[in-house]
């Protein structure tokens, strides 16, 4: 904070609080800042250090009003005005800050919030994938068996006189089941994955 700044600002607060008991010894007081001012800057003294020494503009007036009621140089009711202000801005610092906590706390609730959905469609997703490749491979392999039966099938309809160009059907049965079954696990795992992305763009995106 500037001199200037500074002297602006214990004004503000000295008219706030004076103006209407004593005008006159506001002036006063301004002289005696600015005469402060003026002797540090001479000593070498920077501005900064000058301001940094006084301490806070609304202190030392709050300072000078709680000295002149102690004093009873002035009545406490001389300052309803200056303490219901005072009042007021306090009330509004504490309503701003209660607001930027409740933004806080609503900022981590949504993101842990993110992390939850997140976590379950990982458990999902572990749980989703391995079954349908586990159970697509397990109607596969039971497909599969069909081949394994073929020799013994070529056997019985030797036996029973009918010819083994029969065998076809089975083959073509098994080929189609086995590409089947391939196709419809390509299909859930692409599902799935298309599903999850939608979720994750939705989720990111809030």
């Amino acid at each position: 904070m500037t001199k200037k700044e500074f002297l602006k600002e214990i004004r503000f607060h000295l008219e706030r609080a004076y103006l209407a008991l004593n005008p006159v010894e506001i002036e006063d007081i301004m002289r005696d800042y600015d005469e402060y001012f003026r002797e540090g800057l001479a000593e070498g003294k920077s501005e900064e250090d000058l301001v940094s020494s006084l301490g806070d503009p609304k202190k030392i007036v709050d300072e000078m009003v709680e000295n002149d009621i102690e004093d009873k140089k002035y009545r406490k009711e001389d300052f309803d005005d200056y303490f219901q202000v005072n009042k007021k801005e306090s009330n509004i610092n504490i309503g701003e800050s209660i607001k930027k906590g409740g933004k806080g706390i609503n900022f981590i609730s949504k993101k842990f919030g993110k992390i939850l959905i997140i976590f379950g469609l990982g458990i999902a997703d572990l749980i989703y994938f391995p079954a349908v490749i586990f159970t697509s491979i397990g109607f596969i392999v039971s497909t599969l068996a069909i081949f394994l039966l073929l020799p013994t099938l070529g056997g019985v309809f030797s036996v029973i006189g009918q010819s083994s160009i029969s065998l076809i059907f089975p083959v073509i049965f098994a080929i189609g089941a086995i590409i089947l079954e391939l196709m419809l696990m390509a299909l859930l795992l692409k599902l799935a994955y298309k599903a999850n992305r939608k979720i994750i763009y939705k989720i990111f995106k809030k």
